[in-house]
């Protein structure tokens, strides 16, 4: 728990169902306009998942990583953006990633968020495109540095 009282802790799609898409469904879905066909895949039951919950154990954001080690969904309600939220719900996905071997994490960053994926190590590739009407790039992380 940070100094706000929010919590972050890992859990799954089948867990935390309902909790993962209230978060998604404000923050992509009514806030950024993501059609709803969208927003749910067929990733969301294989992923690992990540909530952050305030201390009456409301979500307040949310990140997922597939086994592939893509990272996706990272958002946080409008409220509480500016609390160091999605840096920490990073940190714990980055955690997990490290213990479980990936050598090399992948996500397709909203440009309003390049900011933050550099800040923990991830590099820009590529140009812009759009995705769900979107901008974005595509960013990497290698987490094994001394690979080839």
């Amino acid at each position: 728990m940070d100094d706000s009282g929010v919590r972050i802790r890992e859990t799954t799609w089948k867990r935390d169902r309902d909790r993962l898409k209230l978060v998604r469904q404000r923050v992509f879905v009514e806030e950024q306009g993501v059609p709803e066909e969208m927003e749910w895949d067929r990733h969301d039951s294989r992923c690992h998942h990540w909530l952050a919950e305030i201390p009456d154990t409301s979500p307040v954001g949310t990140v997922r990583m597939t086994p592939e080690g893509h990272v996706g969904r990272l958002s946080v309600l409008a409220e509480w953006r500016g609390h160091g939220i999605a840096h920490a719900l990073m940190q714990a996905l980055l955690e997990r990633a490290r213990r479980d071997g990936h050598r090399r994490l992948q996500l397709d960053a909203q440009l309003h968020a390049i900011g933050l994926y550099e800040k923990l190590g991830f590099v820009v590739h590529g140009q812009v495109f759009f995705d769900a009407g979107l901008p974005h790039r595509r960013m990497t992380l290698d987490l094994d540095p001394d690979r080839g």
